[in-house]
């Protein structure tokens, strides 16, 4: 049992630990940075972990989880389910190479012997008989530290991994496994070396405690040192991996917000992760840390959703598990089939086996059984002296469980035995924590059980079924049942239309109803998201429903995806068992009604363990031509034609024909996108294109392949859905300057199917005059229409012109256009030249920074053109165009009275932390327009701590001289406006200046709310007095009044808050307001008032919700506020339940909007 536990636990480190890294002193504490500039909308995180479950590494700030809390994602170095998948690789097919069989050589008898008996007595595994006999694995197995009574069950990456994984969190990986388990000849030698001072120098562990202690302080930079000198000769992997994580950062980045934890080790140094991700652009700023024990209290929410059941037909179960578990190899010849999971959030490693009974004789005791199975797992006639077990009844089934604790692998278990069916069937869960048995993880592996009838034929004989089989060709499907089952259809309301319903029912002479129900969805329905889509309908049958009774579990039927789910009857009491399958786009629902008492009857289990999927009916086949676009198919279901005009520049309309067949419920499309006539893309990057729109994230082609009709090429894929189990099969034909999309989503059965390639193989253009053109430049085209006098011409060249992709060759032809004079040159920034220069920056070439030197001038009487020029110039980032940006923007400022968020965003993005041209750039602050962007730009310096304060000192008395001339032209948030709202943050780095805390209070009484709060809030932050009656003012307000709590209690200076606002009542009134609007700048509401308040259980706790209703437009609006605590004096509550249905006051009691408000909420 060790060797099974102890290798996965040791993969599991090893995979995680070639950088093991390392709290008293925090004066360098530096584990957790934030990602931003670099055109990032939001933030990311980056946290230096250490691959230990030592309880000294969990000393986490206070920021940690919060900021795991505010990504989209989560990522660690390897995806855990990749390490899963590794592992059973690993153990299935282990052998020996040419390294593993030099082993002995490079190590002494003496020392070889050693080696060995240290390893059977640290781990219990010997030497002679493991097959993979890396020396660095094998090295950490001897250097793994013992767990002790206050250590983590997992480690610390895998905390926080179900701390994400609680948080609902989108998985990542940086590496693949592949990458940090490549031995190399160096790695192998350095592995010699460290098992050869383990065998001479006892005291070799001592090098992890004094990384812990390093790491405790979160000195980063002394982690570095330490792991560099100690590991000189083979820093280049580390470097390689640091900038294949890097890479993957910045990839991942740009589409989330995400949470990165790697090892300590990796993060400082000039080949470090934060050095990298300077050099790509990105702003790598140090969170403050705070320890104020919050992070230890933290209790990681229910992951129960995040579960999925994995059926083992032929091995006669079901058994819910947190990820795809891995077949492992049984060495002994018994028919025995194990299953395993090892769970990398918990330390958990769970474990399902079952074993045929010779014969399926129930003359087994399975009292010995369990003394059997005990001695065999531990390899010893003693093992299950200490196990206490119990006998009970399971789910109808003859069952024995117990826990236990083996001294020698100091390891902690609990097993359950079932008997049934001619088999018996053993589960397990192991830790070398104790308290892990006690998670709620491990109670939902033990109860998902289901025991079903075994699929092998050699087992079928045992199982006998009574009752009539019913077969329906029109659904694909049979089943048995005593009851006499009649079929009928009818049409059901939907979103989309009515929806054909499909059912065989009837009910047996006991009054149990057995009813089959399968729906044909709308042609064009095909399903990406298998969990989704089902929950729709799962959500749709347990409304009005009590939780504890609908027990919605996520299964697999035949290789479908699926859910069994309970359902009361509020009314009659009768009790719904239902099973639904999706199979393709088709669901199908599976169902018992009864009387509680007679659903465990063996009509009911018969029922369901009959229902079985049949091949579809052959398909009924259609011809369909629509000759004005020249294509023509056969298609097995009628066409619905659509034309669709919602869409840009680029791609003003499609045209898509839709049809279901309806023998299988599977859809068929064709789609034509018409471009416009000036679109272009090279074919490369078309395709590329084509890949980003049609396969989401996890998708990936399985088949890729030319394929030539009517003389045009085009291109097939078959795509894996990582969402679901349907393929989808694709067709794409490019001709004149339209793209033809043939596509259906099958699932697996039907993927090459007679129906599907006669779909495909029938599609013929009929029109054999046409090319392709989406590939050839329309440069000349565009750039001549732009001056047509034929203004619709020349305003769709226009249009196109924001999305047109020149290539470097076509830079001369736009440097032409850009010397002309157009009609609209004085039309601010909206006109064919700024137009021209913003496609410059998408070009990329080297000429265009000196043309953009010569041009400028001439732009003189155009200053919203030379602002047009500028911004082009910081957008393309190089060291030339930013000198000349600096060299034009200080000689020539252009004379304009706004300037465009895009060049205050290009400025900031080029110039973010850049303490070297601020100064070059700030004599900007005296233009108006530009002032608001110097005063963020320098606020971000100084927040970053990249620019010294000293130089802003002079400037101060100047900076308060604009301000106070800006307070008096500001109106309407024009530039003034904007110079005064971000020039308060920066004020208020200089608290320390007597004349900014007086500008600075006279501002916190200002008459724009916005200038005040903005003011008062720094005044706060800095800890200095401030007029009470400014705060009464503040408190008074719902849209501000939740925000300054906040605000006093994160400064320590709650007390201040006013008493007489100090009310949940407001607090859940400023929480209403936000939910129902009130962030923007107006409410949406004349009025919000408080009707009443309720306590209700909500996930487990007795909580107080308020209900509000608000007025609009002579309509009042209900919504409900919560949850807060019973106990009033906490007058503050996330109220993250805080809904509202928009449904009308009048439309029905208040009690019933009530009720179903908090049924939603509860929800």
């Amino acid at each position: 049992m060790k060797g099974i536990l102890f290798s996965f636990f040791i993969l599991f480190t090893f995979l995680f630990s070639h950088t093991t890294q390392a709290q008293k002193q925090r004066d360098h504490y530096g584990l957790l940075w934030k990602i931003s500039g670099n055109g990032l909308s939001k933030p990311s995180y980056l946290f230096g972990t250490m691959h230990l479950s030592d309880k000294r590494v969990f000393d986490l700030s206070d920021s940690v989880i919060a900021k795991i809390q505010e990504c989209e994602g989560f990522a660690l170095e390897v995806a855990p389910d990749s390490i899963v998948q590794f592992i059973a690789a690993f153990m299935l097919n282990a052998t020996e190479d040419t390294i593993t069989q030099d082993f002995r050589k490079d190590l002494t008898a003496s020392e070889y012997a050693t080696l060995k008996q240290k390893l059977l007595e640290e781990t219990t595994l010997d030497l002679d008989q493991i097959k993979d006999k890396s020396p660095e694995q094998i090295a950490r197995l001897l250097n793994s530290p013992t767990l002790t009574k206050n250590d983590k069950a997992t480690f610390l990456d895998g905390y926080l991994y179900r701390i994400a994984l609680g948080e609902k969190k989108l998985m990542h990986g940086l590496e693949k496994v592949s990458d940090q388990t490549h031995e190399s000849k160096s790695k192998y030698k350095k592995g010699i070396e460290d098992l050869k001072e383990i065998i001479h120098a006892p005291e070799y562990k001592s090098f992890i405690d004094q990384l812990i202690q390093v790491y405790s302080e979160g000195d980063i930079y002394k982690i570095n040192d330490i792991v560099a000198a100690r590991d000189t000769p083979h820093l280049d992997v580390l470097h390689k991996r640091n900038q294949n994580m890097a890479d993957r950062i910045q990839e991942i980045s740009a589409k989330q917000t995400v949470f990165y934890a790697v090892g300590a080790a990796h993060l400082a140094g000039d080949q470090g992760i934060i050095s990298l991700l300077k050099k790509k652009g990105f702003t790598l700023t140090l969170v403050p840390s705070s320890f104020t024990g919050q992070a230890s209290k933290y209790k990681p929410k229910p992951i129960d959703a995040t579960w999925k059941t994995y059926t083992f037909a032929e091995n006669g179960y079901s058994i819910a598990m947190p990820g795809q578990p891995v077949l492992y190899p049984i060495k002994e010849k018994i028919p025995l089939t194990m299953y395993v999971y090892p769970d990398l959030a918990t330390g958990l490693f769970y474990f399902s086996l079952s074993v045929k009974i010779p014969g399926g004789s129930s003359e087994v005791d399975m009292n010995t059984v369990t003394d059997a199975f005990l001695i065999n797992m531990f390899k010893s006639k003693d093992a299950a002296k200490g196990f206490k077990k119990r006998s009970f009844i399971f789910k109808g089934n003859e069952a024995i469980e117990g826990e236990f604790y083996n001294a020698k692998d100091k390891m902690y278990g609990k097993v359950r035995i079932l008997k049934k069916y001619g088999s018996l069937y053993f589960i397990m869960a192991c830790s070398y924590k104790k308290d892990a048995l006690k998670l709620p993880d491990s109670n939902l592996f033990f109860e998902s059980m289901e025991l079903i009838p075994s699929t092998d034929p050699t087992q079928q004989s045992i199982q006998t079924h009574k009752g009539t089989t019913y077969t329906s060709e029109d659904g694909a499907y049979k089943v048995n049942a005593e009851a006499s089952l009649s079929k009928f259809m009818q049409e059901v309301p939907s979103e989309s239309g009515s929806v054909n319903t499909y059912f065989l029912s009837g009910e047996d002479k006991e009054g149990i109803a057995y009813c089959i129900v399968y729906y044909l969805p709308p042609a064009g329905l095909m399903v990406y998201d298998d969990s989704t889509y089902l929950n729709e309908f799962a959500s749709t049958l347990t409304e009005n429903t009590d939780p504890g009774v609908s027990q919605i579990k996520s299964i697999t039927f035949d290789g479908f995806p699926a859910k069994t789910l309970f359902r009361q009857d509020a009314k009659t009491g009768l009790l719904m068992n239902i099973l639904l399958v999706l199979r393709g786009s088709r669901v199908y629902m599976v169902f018992v009604v009864g009387k509680k008492e007679l659903l465990d009857r063996p009509t009911v289990s018969q029922f369901f363990n009959s229902f079985e999927f049949i091949p579809f009916k052959q398909s009924k086949w259609f011809s369909y031509e629509d000759k004005e676009e020249g294509v023509k198919w056969k298609i097995p279901g009628n066409v619905q034609k659509q034309i669709d005009t919602t869409y840009n520049q680029e791609l003003p309309y499609e045209k898509s024909y839709d049809a279901i067949d309806t023998c299988s419920g599977i859809s068929y499309a064709v789609n034509i996108s018409f471009y416009s006539p000036y679109y272009y893309m090279p074919k490369l990057e078309f395709i590329k294109k084509l890949k980003e729109d049609y396969l989401g994230e996890g998708d990936s082609i399985l088949v890729e392949k030319k394929t030539i009709i009517n003389g045009l090429e085009g291109i097939e894929w078959l795509i894996q859905l990582k969402k679901s189990q349907n393929k989808k099969r694709m067709l794409f034909i490019p001709i004149d300057n339209k793209l033809i999309q043939v596509y259906t989503c099958l699932p697996q059965e039907v993927i090459q199917s007679d129906v599907a390639n006669q779909f495909f193989s029938s599609f013929t253009l009929t029109n054999s005059k046409l090319k392709t053109r989406l590939f050839e430049s329309k440069a000349k085209q565009l750039l001549n229409d732009l001056s047509s006098n034929d203004s619709t011409i020349q305003a769709e060249a226009l249009g196109m012109l924001h999305y047109y992709n020149f290539q470097p060759s076509e830079t001369t032809l736009v440097y032409t256009e850009l010397k002309k004079h157009f009609s609209d040159d004085s039309s601010g920034y909206k006109n064919v030249r700024s137009a021209l220069l913003s496609r410059l920056k998408v070009i990329e070439d080297d000429s265009t920074v000196p043309f953009i030197k010569a041009l400028y001038s001439s732009l003189a009487a155009y200053p919203y053109l030379q602002v047009k020029a500028l911004e082009t110039l910081l957008n393309l980032k190089s060291t030339s165009s930013k000198e000349l940006f600096t060299s034009l923007i200080n000689n020539e400022i252009p004379s304009v009275d706004d300037i465009p968020y895009s060049l205050f965003n290009a400025i900031e993005d080029s110039l973010e932390l850049n303490s070297k041209l601020f100064p070059e750039v700030f004599t900007l602050i005296k233009s108006t327009p530009f002032r608001y962007a110097i005063y963020r730009l320098g606020n971000t310096l100084l927040d970053s701590q990249t620019i010294n304060k000293d130089f802003f000192i002079p400037h101060l008395a100047q900076l308060l001289a604009f301000n106070k001339e800006d307070l008096q032209l500001a109106e309407d948030f024009n530039s003034s406006y904007m110079n005064i709202w971000n020039s308060i943050p920066l004020f208020g780095h200089f608290t320390d200046q007597k004349e900014i805390v007086a500008h600075l209070i006279s501002l916190s009484h200002h008459s724009d709310d916005l200038f005040a709060y903005e003011a008062l809030t720094q005044l706060i932050k800095r800890k200095i007095t401030v007029d009470p009656n400014v705060l009464l003012h503040f408190a008074a307000q719902n849209k501000y009044r939740s925000n300054l709590y906040l605000l006093l209690k994160e400064s320590d200076q709650l007390k201040l808050f006013p008493v007489k606002w100090l009310k949940q009542e407001y607090f859940a009134e400023s929480g209403m307001y936000d939910y129902m609007g009130g962030y923007e700048d107006e409410f949406y509401y004349e009025k919000l008032e408080l009707i009443n308040s309720k306590i209700i259980t909500y996930q487990g706790t007795s909580s107080r919700f308020y209900l509000f209703k608000a007025l609009s437009e002579g309509e009042w609006y209900v919504g409900v506020s919560g949850p807060y605590a019973l106990d009033k004096t906490q007058v503050y509550s996330e109220a993250a339940a805080t809904n509202s249905l928009y449904e009308p006051l009048k439309s029905k009691s208040t009690n019933a909007h009530y009720e179903e408000l908090l049924k939603e909420t509860k929800d």
